[in-house]
């Protein structure tokens, strides 16, 4: 397991700092952290491709690997995301729930989320950098919403 700092943090955590994981941010958070689970050997586990072993000592060791990907995430996630999947047991749970959460692809949603961004407006007191990060964050849910966005209508 990793080694903790003073303050708590894991190695990985305080060497990539991810934005943790809000309302508005899942398809960036998740690109980060399928990069931060990989390279730590992990990604296998929370994407269920390695199955938890029946027997010793196959079961010991990934049920170490388990909660490594456990912290990992839950240290990426705001206290809002935390309280949705504290509950669970594994790593795959807890991936599959926020990817339930945070990418539905029902026909509402599509429609929803382009409805966002299309009636998008620019508030009185607001900067036109808040109206970009706005707007990246109305483009990313609806790309997550499962709908097919040109590159052109990135702002980079």
């Amino acid at each position: 397991m990793e080694a903790k700092s003073e303050s708590g943090m894991s190695a990985l955590t305080r060497k990539y700092m991810v934005e943790k994981l809000s309302e508005n941010n899942y398809r960036m958070w998740k690109l980060r952290m399928n990069l931060i689970l990989e390279r730590s050997d992990l990604l296998d586990i929370v994407s269920g491709k390695d199955k938890q072993p029946a027997e010793e000592p196959e079961l010991k060791e990934w049920k170490k690997k388990d909660l490594e990907a456990r912290i990992e995430i839950i240290m990426h996630l705001s206290d809002e995301q935390v309280d949705l999947v504290k509950d669970l047991g594994s790593s795959k749970e807890i991936w599959d729930t926020l990817k339930e959460r945070h990418e539905p692809s029902d026909q509402m949603t599509k429609i929803n989320t382009l409805r966002n961004l299309v009636t998008m407006e620019m508030h009185e007191d607001e900067s036109i950098d808040a109206l970009i990060r706005n707007w990246q964050s109305a483009l990313d849910s609806a790309i997550s919403a499962g709908n097919k966005m040109d590159d052109e209508m990135r702002y980079d």
